[in-house]
């Protein structure tokens, strides 16, 4: 992630998580071709950021195709939340954890549904 956050105690770290948690299925939708439904960029920042938490670096290769046979668009974005997290230590992803998701509850409107 091109970001730099400032640092986050486990406290807040822990917040983040209940709120992530409560406003999870809140976020909006979009359409993709093929009737494939995906989240904001936002969302995916912020599961990269927990998957980087919880697993350390992404070590599987960009999914293409789901078992459809159809582009596997939502298997691509996550993989490239969790990518844009690669090296980055688990401090570092707790507090863009944190960040983004002030962040996303700052652009409501733009997130979640209202």
């Amino acid at each position: 992630n091109k970001y730099k956050f400032p640092a986050v105690t486990e406290k807040e770290y822990q917040g983040a998580i209940d709120q992530h948690e409560r406003m999870n299925r809140k976020w909006r939708i979009f359409k993709k071709p093929g009737g494939v439904a995906v989240r904001s960029e936002t969302y995916y920042e912020i599961a990269g950021a927990k998957m980087q938490i919880e697993n350390g670096d992404c070590t599987e290769e960009e999914p293409q195709w789901n078992d459809l046979g159809a582009v596997d668009y939502l298997g691509k974005a996550n993989w490239h939340g969790h990518m844009a997290w690669k090296g980055k230590s688990k401090e570092e992803a707790m507090a863009g954890f944190v960040a983004l998701g002030k962040k996303a509850k700052y652009n409501y409107s733009d997130n979640f549904f209202v």
